[in-house]
């Protein structure tokens, strides 16, 4: 299992929050997926064996919402 923690742009509402947490949740292999939407941030917990991050960007790109990786 892998956690993994991205910003998110393109967001700019709650709802916003709730479609890409509940899109990225539908992927196999995503145990959890969590979406501060005041920090602008994901925090998921996946099966890398299982999922690519590639499927994360993919699955929210067609509403207009990019991730990219956070660097600590």
């Amino acid at each position: 299992m892998l956690i993994q923690q991205f910003v998110i742009t393109g967001m700019y509402c709650g709802a916003c929050a709730f479609t890409i947490q509940k899109n990225l949740k539908r992927i196999k292999g995503v145990k959890d997926a969590f979406v501060d939407y005041n920090k602008k941030e994901l925090k998921i917990r996946y099966d890398e064996r299982s999922v690519h991050e590639k499927e994360f960007v993919d699955s929210i790109a067609p509403f207009g919402y990019k991730l990219t990786k956070k660097t600590v």
